[in-house]
């Protein structure tokens, strides 16, 4: 999360957080979380229990005051050590994820990419009008909040970057 925090102007909010991490799994990191659509988005109740333990383990702070969340120095040094250590993908899955969010760097932003991805990959609508339908049956905010001009920006982002293949 540090990597992103001058994204998101050097804090989170539980929103942003949530989409990274489910953004980060999309991208083959194995967090093993289940998401499920809810009202901006997709959310994981396990990683909310997640990054409560955190915050308690002083890696984050505001997350349960529901202020702006920031990562501390031990939550960085922690990442550094384990990072050094690790073989797989995720430094190339947070380099694929950095160029994502470019662009898309707020909660809007973040809510209107991650809920497309959803549409797309669990609820299977692989086209631009079946997403921007699946928009408006997902509840009457988002259908209101998001016009066809931004979904289909947020199509072609994840288009471009391998997430979703539309016909």
């Amino acid at each position: 999360m540090g990597d992103f925090a001058s994204y998101f102007g050097g804090s989170y909010t539980r929103l942003s957080i949530q989409k990274l991490v489910y953004f980060l799994q999309a991208l083959q990191v194995d967090f093993n979380l289940n998401f499920s659509k809810e009202t901006y988005g997709p959310y994981s109740e396990e990683l909310h229990l997640a990054l409560k333990k955190m915050e308690h383990r002083h890696f984050l702070t505001g997350y349960q005051s529901n202020n702006e969340i920031t990562v501390t120095s031990a939550a960085y040094a922690a990442a550094e050590e384990y990072l050094e250590n690790e073989t797989n993908n995720i430094l190339s899955s947070i380099y694929k994820l950095s160029h994502l969010v470019e662009g898309f760097e707020s909660p809007y932003g973040m809510e209107l990419l991650s809920s497309v991805h959803y549409l797309y990959s669990v609820d299977g609508h692989n086209s631009l009008d079946k997403i921007s339908e699946g928009i408006c049956n997902w509840n009457q905010e988002k259908c209101e909040k998001f016009g066809h001009n931004q979904i289909e920006a947020a199509a072609a982002r994840l288009n471009e970057d391998g997430l979703i293949e539309l016909s």
